[in-house]
């Protein structure tokens, strides 16, 4: 297992989105569409996490389509060194004897998990798995990540 996970880390991922990138977009389409005027930009700073955070519960269980026509599974989490909120993809094998997972990581924030997820889903097994959060999730009144029940 450790020469596993020694091999798996040595690749390189950048992830397709960030928080940043989905915040800069979003300005620029406020600003396009006559939302918001340039002088009132610095009243939208403050939806920032709210926008990522709302973002991972749209992804957090999603199913797309990958190029060679499977589907994969898109799962919330913080299971990074710095247990920042991400959405990894499961490009796992196919038609292999055995499975092999392939998470990679789609949508990062500089998010705090910590910070930004009730205690109950903190609470999590060692090691702190990709695919830990199997339930649905929820942005509560709190700002922060909840389960849905």
């Amino acid at each position: 297992m450790a020469l596993v996970d020694y091999l798996a880390n040595r690749f390189v991922w950048k992830p397709a989105f960030t928080d940043e990138v989905l915040y800069e977009d979003f300005v620029q389409v406020c600003l396009r569409n006559g939302v918001v005027e340039s002088t009132d930009l610095g009243n939208l700073a403050g939806t920032k996490n709210f926008l990522a955070l709302w973002a991972i519960t749209r992804l957090h269980g999603s199913v797309i389509k990958v190029a060679d026509g499977h589907c994969a599974t898109l799962y919330a989490g913080f299971a990074n060194d710095a247990r920042r909120l991400e959405v990894k993809v499961d490009l796992a094998s196919e038609g292999w004897p055995k499975p092999v997972y392939a998470p990679i990581c789609m949508f990062l924030t500089k998010i705090s998990a910590d910070d930004y997820c009730c205690s109950q889903l903190l609470q999590t097994h060692e090691p702190i798995l990709w695919n830990n959060w199997t339930q649905a999730i929820e942005l509560g009144i709190d700002g922060k990540l909840h389960v849905l029940t």
